[in-house]
């Protein structure tokens, strides 16, 4: 395979940045494979602490499945694992006593563009232990291609920042939908909002492009290298899938407004080789996927629902005949993710007596709906559910929230 990866930049200059000796904890998954070396980041690293984040590290778990037994990595790989998703909220967040004891925390994650994605926000906990501890522990963030992001110049956002009540595993704070970042790009967001993080710790970003240099942004030291291949392929699609219902681009370009389906009672997929982009419900009568399907809304918004039946393997309506849709994106300049899947929900609302938002505990939360968290914003949420905002008037306050934050975090983008 004829490309180098962050991954693999850093393997060949790692004694430029970690000293001898370093305590080094991993925060990874299966994407943190080497194709140069043919091994994995901790077989080749052999660090003090592998942590491990939801769905696995082989993303083999489905979501919301405790890591609580991990028996089976510590016989497979003697090092110490430690799990930042058990039964309870206080399992995300690593322990002082573990993060005092590590020199450098290494930081490989594949994410998809979306802030309900929680790789990354297991990283913000980390780093909020690392600043209310006043812990002196350093990061390495390798970075990797947002797969929403085709051109660097011209970001594609979606949707509303987060607003504080909302704030959960599924959504930080200010956060918007779709944020446009690639991954030590919304790292390097959220470091800025701990004060004076960047004075206490190292933090060295590599880049994916190996055009640009590898850099301590704490510092604003650079450095350049010499790559040892003849090819510089920049992968954009998932060469290894980052959680098993993450398959493809195609489903993180869904993703964005297709995972508000969690927050109800419809099938978002899951147990089809379609996840979010095949979904529906028994209840869903004849006439209503008819209805839907033939709306011309949905067209204007450069998708097509084509209407379906399936049987879910796992997850809601596990073995059930379910009728529902698949959602096929006919043109990508037309296509908002974010404001079709709310418009989809807000007519199912108004036509289905059975559809329901989800009412059980979210992610370790329940004081407010899955829908509320997710969506993270009233003003959403009273589209959906009443008929006091119009369409216009929620395209225009999306694209005005959209356009504060390209100025707001046009900062932290490594390339431009």
């Amino acid at each position: 395979m004829k490309f180098i990866s962050s991954l693999d930049r850093f393997l060949i200059n790692k004694k430029k940045i970690l000293p001898k000796n370093s305590k080094i904890g991993l925060f990874t998954n299966q994407v943190s494979f080497s194709f140069l070396y043919k091994k994995y980041s901790f077989e080749l690293l052999e660090p003090d602490i592998i942590f491990l984040l939801e769905h696995g590290f082989f993303s083999e778990f489905q979501d919301q499945v405790s890591l609580k037994e991990i028996q089976t990595y510590q016989k497979w790989y003697c090092t110490k694992w430690i799990s930042l998703y058990g039964e309870e909220e206080s399992s995300l967040y690593p322990k002082k006593e573990v993060i005092q004891n590590l020199n450098w925390l290494i930081i490989d994650l594949q994410d998809v563009g979306s802030r309900y994605y929680t790789f990354l926000n297991s990283v913000f906990y980390a780093l909020e232990v690392v600043y209310k501890e006043h812990l002196e522990c350093n990061f390495v963030i390798l970075d990797r291609p947002n797969p929403l992001v085709k051109n660097e110049s011209r970001r594609n956002v979606e949707g509303s920042p987060l607003k504080k009540p909302y704030q959960s595993f599924v959504g930080i704070e200010g956060v918007l939908h779709r944020h446009g970042f690639t991954s030590a790009e919304l790292i390097h967001y959220f470091i800025d909002q701990f004060k004076n993080l960047k004075n206490r710790c190292k933090i060295w970003v590599v880049p994916f492009d190996p055009n640009i240099p590898i850099q301590e942004i704490s510092k604003g030291k650079k450095f350049s290298e010499q790559i040892p291949l003849s090819s510089k392929k920049i992968l954009l699609d998932f060469e290894i899938y980052p959680s098993p219902n993450m398959p493809s681009l195609k489903t993180a370009k869904v993703y964005t407004g297709q995972c508000l389906l969690e927050g109800t009672n419809l099938s978002e997929g899951r147990g089809t080789t379609k996840p979010f982009e095949i979904f529906g419900a028994p209840f869903i009568t004849e006439s209503i996927l008819e209805q839907i399907s033939e709306d011309p809304v949905f067209s204007k918004l450069g998708v097509i629902l084509r209407k379906l039946k399936f049987i879910p393997t796992s997850s809601k309506y596990k073995n059930t005949i379910c009728n529902g849709w698949q959602l096929h994106i006919i043109s990508e300049k037309k296509y908002h993710s974010l404001l079709a899947t709310m418009i989809l929900l807000k007519k199912l609302k108004q036509l289905c007596p059975e559809f329901d938002w989800y009412k059980g505990v979210y992610e370790f939360k329940s004081q407010f709906l899955a829908i509320e968290y997710l969506l993270g914003d009233d003003f959403l949420f009273q589209f959906i559910n009443s008929n006091s905002i119009s369409i216009d008037e929620l395209f225009s306050y999306l694209n005005q929230q959209q356009s504060k934050w390209k100025v707001l975090t046009k900062k932290y983008y490594l390339y431009k």
